[in-house]
């Protein structure tokens, strides 16, 4: 944030601002880079006559400057200002409408944030799923952590509970069995592959900490696997996955020898290729 007498001194560069000539200000505040002509026009929807008539006030206000067909504020200070200075329900409206006139040109990370920070939950959730799952398949792991976490903060019920679902086999994937725990409140209780998780994740971190011994945690995740024949193919074959991960990196060697031979015998003894696939 800026120092008060500072901030209030770039504020009366926007006194007695014509409205339309606050909004022009504020679209490019919520867009952040420099802008075509051409896309201030298809975003604040102004005619050209008032778009013209409105860059000349920034440009003259020394709030922007016109350089090469592009827009853009005279400082990085002077954007904040701008942004800082819209009402909360205004900055809403415009964030909805860059979003919108994004599809399809921009990331989906980029749509998803604007229609987060315009209070869409449906769209920000769709969209950060989106681009979180085409972060996690380059494996960059920080940008998918980052995109899975913005859905399950602004998306809807339903795009909050697929993205912790998916969150958290990549974390039990990087070996951050203990991080998936605090996933249990985004993540369905009628869906059998969540308790899965959840259950041998407590288990594995029970018997590290000595709060369970070898035999019985060995006997209860037996008891766990044996809920997969529940599962649709599908599931079933995704669950293997994600748990042999979590057999891999699991603190004691040999629970988790028992649990990937569990879990092999668990894949070998069903009929459906796509699960046999997980252990060969």
């Amino acid at each position: 944030f800026l120092p008060q007498p500072a901030e209030e001194m770039l504020k009366r560069r926007f006194t007695n601002l014509p409205d339309d000539c606050t909004w022009v200000a504020g679209m490019l505040a919520v867009l952040g880079k420099p802008q075509p002509v051409s896309a201030v026009r298809e975003l604040s929807n102004l005619d050209d006559s008032t778009l013209a008539r409105c860059l000349l006030a920034l440009e003259t206000r020394g709030i922007v400057q016109h350089i090469d067909g592009k827009v853009f504020f005279t400082h990085d200070l002077m954007r904040e200002v701008a942004y800082r200075s819209a009402p909360s329900s205004a900055r809403a409206l415009m964030h909805r409408r860059a979003a919108d006139l994004l599809l399809g040109k921009a990331t989906p990370g980029l749509v998803a944030q604007h229609y987060a920070a315009a209070g869409d939950d449906y769209e920000a959730g769709v969209y950060a799923l989106q681009a979180a799952e085409e972060a996690s398949k380059a494996s960059l792991h920080s940008d998918s952590e980052f995109y899975y976490q913005l859905a399950m903060r602004a998306g809807g019920a339903a795009e909050q509970a697929v993205a912790a679902r998916l969150y958290a086999r990549q974390l039990a994937q990087l070996g951050r069995v203990s991080d998936v725990e605090q996933l249990r409140e985004y993540l369905l209780p009628d869906r059998v592959d969540d308790e899965l998780l959840l259950s041998l994740v407590q288990l594995e971190r029970e018997l590290s900490t000595g709060r369970s011994s070898l035999s019985s945690a060995i006997q209860s995740a037996r008891e766990i696997i044996s809920k997969l024949q529940s599962l649709e193919a599908a599931e079933v074959a995704l669950a293997i996955g994600t748990l042999f991960d979590i057999a891999e990196d699991a603190a004691n060697p040999v629970f988790g020898d028992e649990l990937a031979n569990a879990l092999g015998a668990a894949a070998a003894g069903s009929s459906n290729t796509l699960v046999r696939l997980q252990v060969e």
